[in-house]
């Protein structure tokens, strides 16, 4: 399990909603995700989503495959979001084989509380956790060396999309454009 915090400009509700999973988000977070898109809608706040890594550490980790249901909630009380998503289970997978150049992974956890600074309420402080089996029998020293790298570069990534689109209405009016 590998857990980072990071503050980001803009509301809770705001850094919640453009960094959620929009068409966008691989143009802006290639170096670690090449697709990411939403298979079906779960309920009125979870989502199957399908999300295909880049290959990482010079392809000594080649591109993986998730399938994860992913939930948001929002708590009136402290103004906190939350982001949860875990694998689909195992039966799910039969629906959805994995191509043969690619590596199943499981995302076991994955989960991010946005949460308001104290005293401004156009800061948000992000901390965020991953724990993932990413198949492929992959050393211990590899997964180590990969994670942190992984972490930071969400972090980076976050940043870059929030900078594209500071709000939601950002995204909504201009992702289209800059899907391409």
């Amino acid at each position: 399990r590998y857990m980072s915090t990071v503050p980001f400009a803009g509301s809770p509700f705001e850094v919640s909603s453009v960094t959620y999973g929009h068409h966008v988000k691989p143009k802006y977070f290639s170096d670690t995700v090449t697709q990411y898109e939403m298979v079906a809608r779960v309920s009125d706040h979870c989502d199957l989503m399908k999300s295909i890594s880049a290959p990482a550490l010079g392809g000594l980790i080649s591109s993986r495959e998730f399938f994860d249901v992913v939930c948001n909630y929002r708590c009136k009380k402290t103004g906190t979001y939350m982001t949860y998503g875990t694998a689909v289970p195992e039966e799910a997978y039969t629906l959805a084989p994995t191509p043969k150049e690619r590596i199943r992974g499981r995302d076991l956890q994955a989960i991010f509380f946005f949460r308001p600074v104290p005293g401004d309420e156009k800061q948000t402080l992000t901390e965020y956790s991953f724990q993932s089996d990413p198949g492929g029998g992959l050393p211990k020293w590899v997964l180590r060396r990969a994670m942190p790298i992984t972490m930071k570069n969400y972090a980076v990534n976050m940043r870059k999309i929030l900078s594209a689109f500071p709000n939601l209405e950002a995204l909504v009016r201009d992702a289209p454009q800059a899907a391409g």
